[in-house]
């Protein structure tokens, strides 16, 4: 693939327009109060399975007009100015498109993204002035390998919790020891269903299983017989960033034929 192909993937973005600048937004605060923002975050998220990679931004504070969002070199990444009248905006997340690593490989994409100090600032309704700073590593640790299922694994339903096990991750995902360490596990189940004739979406998140603990637990009213499943499990290390594998299962109540 051409550089020119492979730059008009990473400049897609699922809501918002990249700006390149290479001003540096000097200390706007003057005689104005300058507070720090509630959040800011910067990370990646990769799907092990999927094999892709992604930038988010968390971003929340008290309802202000305008951000800005640069990197460690002073470019400028992100210019939000929503249109919401004296009403503002409070908390964003962005995140950017997830190219294939066949499309953009990793190294490649985390050339766009480098490690470093990110800055935000944005101005509040009253005038005044939000900051914020978030460090950006390259630490990627790997997927977690699930050992209590098999994908396409037909499970019976029983009535008890659904139990799902994994691996304990210490790698990072491009191989060799993962320099930093892994805080905890995000646990997501998720499937569809019919509704009231419609077919929406049940998911349910375990956001902090501690990074000492391989397992977590699904209530079985959770699940509603003969549906597709999926399991997913990431790894998120100590600077945020995180990766998941998933699996799917399909779930039967043989209960319900008897």
């Amino acid at each position: 693939m051409n550089d020119r192909l492979q730059q008009r993937i990473v400049a897609c973005t699922a809501a918002i327009v990249a700006l390149g600048s290479t001003s540096v937004l000097a200390d706007p605060g003057g005689k104005r109060a300058v507070e720090e923002f509630e959040e800011f975050a910067v990370f990646f998220e990769i799907c092990g399975t999927d094999e892709d990679a992604g930038l988010k931004i968390l971003l929340g504070g008290e309802p202000w007009r305008q951000a800005r969002i640069f990197g460690p070199d002073g470019q400028l990444i992100y210019r939000l100015a929503p249109r919401l009248a004296d009403v503002g905006s409070d908390t964003v997340f962005l995140e950017s498109a997830e190219p294939p690593f066949e499309d953009l490989p990793l190294d490649e994409f985390l050339v766009r993204f480098p490690e470093g100090r990110y800055a935000a600032w944005a101005q509040t309704l009253e005038g005044d002035w939000l900051r914020g700073e978030a460090v950006l590593t390259h630490n990627l640790p790997a997927g977690p390998l699930i050992t209590s299922h098999q994908d396409d694994e037909v499970v019976e339903l029983t009535g008890e919790n659904l139990v799902v096990t994994w691996e304990e991750v210490t790698e990072d995902f491009r191989g060799g020891q993962l320099a930093s360490a892994v805080i905890g596990y995000i646990v997501t189940v998720t499937y569809e269903t019919e509704i009231l004739g419609e077919t929406v979406e049940r998911e349910l998140t375990i956001d902090a299983v501690p990074p000492d603990k391989f397992s977590g637990e699904i209530p079985a009213d959770f699940f509603r017989p003969d549906t597709e499943v999926q399991i997913e499990v990431a790894a998120r290390e100590e600077s945020g960033n995180r990766t998941s594998k998933e699996i799917f299962i399909f779930a039967v109540d043989e209960r319900s034929n008897q």
